[in-house]
């Protein structure tokens, strides 16, 4: 697996497994998952990334330890792509912000003065 792909995943490493009985087995389960990594510069990377559960136990006084290793291919490609935005997409982003901020000052301001005319009218009794 290559070790320069941003986001791999390598479960597996600097893993080890120590036994003081003489008749454990040891069963890993590994989901391996292909992946293409593009970034700008248009350079491809394919590597699998995989996600890996372990499971130990101790047999019977006759059985002889052993390590399994059952995998499963996923049938998904997993694709990253890096990208970089343009300059007019941070531009129509600022000004959706200063939009929304607008509308809900707006919004706020038309509640606040019907209330402050409801209150007129109802309890000092006034009438504009």
């Amino acid at each position: 697996m290559d070790t320069s792909v941003p986001g791999s995943l390598r479960p597996l490493d600097g893993v080890g497994q120590d036994s003081h009985s003489p008749h454990t087995t040891y069963e890993y389960f590994l989901d391996i998952i292909p992946s293409i990594y593009s970034n700008p510069e248009l350079v491809q990377t394919k590597s699998y990334q995989m996600t890996a559960h372990m499971h130990h136990f101790e047999g019977p006084p006759n059985q002889m330890p052993a390590v399994y290793v059952r995998y499963q291919l996923s049938p998904i490609t997993v694709m990253f792509k890096q990208r970089y935005k343009q300059f007019s997409h941070f531009l129509t982003y600022v000004c959706a912000i200063v939009g929304g901020v607008f509308t809900v000052a707006g919004l706020l301001n038309s509640i606040l003065q019907s209330s402050v005319i409801a209150f007129q009218k109802n309890v000092l009794g006034k009438s504009s």
